[in-house]
C-alpha cells in the first residue's frame, strides 16, 4: 500500500509538474505573441509617421508652386506655418512670420476690425470665410489682400485657422478709381 500511495504522489507530483510547464510555455507564447504585436505595431506607427512625412513634403510643394499665400495659426492667431510666397507678399521671412500674430501685419487702426471678424469667426463657428483688409509689409508699403480662412478642429475645439491669400491691391485701387469717377460723374449730372 505504501508503494501505491507513493505512485500516487510521484504521479500527481508528475502531472503537477506538467501542467506547471504547459502554464508556463503558454504564458510564454502570450509574452511572445504580445511582443510580436507591439514590435509590428510599431513599425506600422514608424511607417505611418514616414508616409506622413512624405505627404506634408508633397504639400509644402505643392503650396510653394501656387499664386497664393498660405498660412496656419494656432487658436490664438499666431503664424505657425507660412509658405514661401510669404516673402513676396510681405517682405517677411518664414522663419520671421514665426509665432507671430497676425494682426502685426495688420495697421493699427484696421487692427480692431479685423481681430472682430475673425472673433466672430470662431464664435459663430463659420468654418469659411473670405475677408479683405490691408496689409503692412515689412518695408512699410501698404498692400491689399483677400484671405480665404477655414477653421481648423481637433476633436470638435477650434485650435487654429488655415488660409489662402491673394494680393488684391490693383483690383482694389481700380474699384476705388472707378467709384471716383462714378462720384464726379454724379456731381456732373447733378
Amino acid at each position: 500500500q505504501l508503494s501505491v500511495a507513493i505512485d500516487s504522489v510521484d504521479n500527481t507530483f508528475f502531472l503537477l509538474l506538467i501542467i506547471s510547464c504547459a502554464t508556463c510555455c503558454i504564458g510564454f507564447m502570450g509574452i511572445y505573441y504580445l511582443l510580436f504585436r507591439v514590435v509590428m505595431n510599431n513599425r506600422k506607427l514608424e511607417m505611418t509617421r514616414q508616409q506622413l512625412a512624405i505627404n506634408e513634403q508633397r504639400f509644402i510643394r505643392i503650396l510653394s508652386h501656387t499664386d497664393n499665400t498660405f498660412y496656419v495659426t494656432d487658436r490664438r492667431g499666431n503664424f505657425q506655418f507660412t509658405s514661401e510666397k510669404v516673402l513676396q507678399l510681405t517682405g517677411y521671412t518664414t522663419e520671421e512670420l514665426n509665432n507671430r500674430s497676425y494682426l502685426s501685419l495688420i495697421p493699427e487702426e484696421w487692427q480692431e476690425q479685423v481681430q472682430a471678424f475673425y472673433h466672430n469667426q470662431v464664435a459663430q463657428n463659420e468654418l469659411h470665410t473670405v475677408y479683405r483688409c490691408p496689409i503692412v509689409r515689412k518695408d512699410g508699403t501698404i498692400r491689399w489682400v483677400e484671405q480665404s480662412c477655414i477653421l481648423i478642429q481637433d476633436q470638435q475645439k477650434i485650435s487654429g485657422m488655415q488660409a489662402t491669400v491673394r494680393d488684391v491691391t490693383d483690383t482694389v485701387l481700380l474699384e476705388k478709381t472707378i467709384e471716383e469717377q462714378h462720384f464726379k460723374l454724379k456731381s456732373i449730372m447733378d
